[in-house]
């Protein structure tokens, strides 16, 4: 049997949303032999946003444009890319293997982001990517002039339900909490398009009822316990996010909802290795903040580096 290759890098990079790409950028910058590895694609979530107007330096400009520029900003400055699912990471080594090659990295940055959270209504697994759906941009336009149901009563889910509405006949928004969650000029704007079917706030679907596809759902009310119908061709969902940790269990200190604890240089309790964006521990996940994250970690990292090659 062939041995694996190993390569060296002096900066490994575990994902390419923008804190990934933000620290391939500033650990480049500060003469790191880097390479970013990536599952997918470039810009992980950030690909499914359709319009961001919160970003300095823009007015406005469309996630995958955004990602777009951050990929060929770490491309040109040399920045390598692996596009392959890894098989197992060694913190204390800082070696990540893969299929056919292993990368060994004097330090590493963790910036895996976060998946969709589940409702964990009956049937939801049943119906996925069926008929339920976590990405409104991505699956609206197949329910284009029909009824549907958007669950979550934050940003995303407001945003969700805005786009949703510009397509689908009717919009039902289910909500755990007592209100919207969401900055005010969102909820405005909700408020202002004209096919809102209703707005369940203190409700979760409990199930989702069809035969091949949803035909309605069922909603209960939290305090009474009420339980109605309501009719829909899917479900889209957005109540939240569950950090991408499945590779790193038994190594590091995590905190509420499973979120990586770092100090202020996002450094972990492991040396030598950093988280940055969504799957942090903080308190606003932002595209700003995990850009900032990203350049903190590459910079600390770096820092790292040259105290580790002076002992």
């Amino acid at each position: 049997m062939l041995s694996m290759q190993t390569i060296s890098y002096d900066l490994i990079i575990i994902g390419a949303g923008p804190a990934g790409l933000a620290a391939a950028v500033y650990a480049k910058r500060s003469g790191l032999k880097t390479v970013v590895i990536e599952k997918l694609v470039a810009g992980g979530q950030l690909n499914l946003t359709s319009s961001i107007e919160n970003y300095p330096g823009f007015v406005e400009i469309t996630g995958a444009e955004l990602t777009d520029k951050m990929f060929k900003q770490a491309e040109r400055l040399g920045v390598e890319f692996v596009f392959d699912e890894i098989v197992s990471v060694d913190l204390k080594t800082k070696t990540v293997t893969m299929y056919d090659a292993m990368y060994q990295g004097k330090a590493m940055v963790i910036a895996c982001g976060a998946g969709p959270r589940k409702m964990g209504a009956k049937n939801e697994a049943k119906f996925m990517d069926n008929g339920v759906h976590y990405c409104a941009l991505c699956d609206a336009n197949f329910y284009k002039g029909k009824d549907v149901v958007m669950v979550g009563g934050g940003n995303s889910a407001v945003e969700d339900a805005i786009y949703l509405a510009a397509i689908c006949s009717s919009v039902t928004i289910v909500n755990l909490t007592h209100d919207f969650n969401a900055q005010e000029v969102l909820v405005k704007s909700l408020k202002e398009q004209k096919n809102i079917a209703g707005i369940y706030h203190e409700h979760s679907v409990d199930e989702i009822c069809g035969d091949k596809k949803p035909e309605f759902v069922k909603i209960k009310d939290l305090v009474t316990k009420k339980i109605q119908e309501v009719k829909c061709a899917a479900v889209f969902v957005a109540i939240g996010r569950v950090p991408n940790i499945d590779l790193f269990h038994g190594d590091l200190n995590f905190g509420k909802g499973g979120y990586i604890v770092t100090d202020e240089k996002c450094a972990t309790n492991v040396e030598g290795v950093y988280a940055a964006g969504d799957i942090r521990e903080k308190h606003y996940r932002q595209i700003v903040t995990a850009v900032s994250d990203g350049a903190i970690a590459a910079t600390a990292a770096a820092e790292y580096i040259r105290l580790q090659k002076k002992k």
